[in-house]
């Protein structure tokens, strides 16, 4: 996540990398109103039920969701991409 860089502004970002491969990127976003805000906390969540989810048999079911190994970090941190072999 990147905050927006004034509150004025709809400069800020996430990405989401899965494996070391970038999945998904979204730019343009106000996630702040005011120069105070910060980002202090990140929450994990599936949510569906809509025109975009490709499971709508399912919906009236329980599901389950899991994430496992995640990382939250203010850099890069891996999979350390191996050296050329030489």
């Amino acid at each position: 996540m990147r905050a927006n860089t004034a509150p004025d502004r709809t400069d800020g970002g996430q990405a989401m990398w899965l494996d070391g491969r970038k999945v998904a990127e979204f730019d343009g976003i106000r996630w702040r109103f005011g120069p105070g805000l910060k980002i202090d906390c990140f929450w994990l969540q599936h949510y569906g039920y809509g025109s975009s989810d490709p499971t709508p048999e399912h919906w009236g079911r329980r599901q389950t969701v899991w994430f496992d190994n995640v990382v939250i970090t203010t850099e890069y941190i891996g999979p350390m991409r191996p050296s050329e072999a030489r």
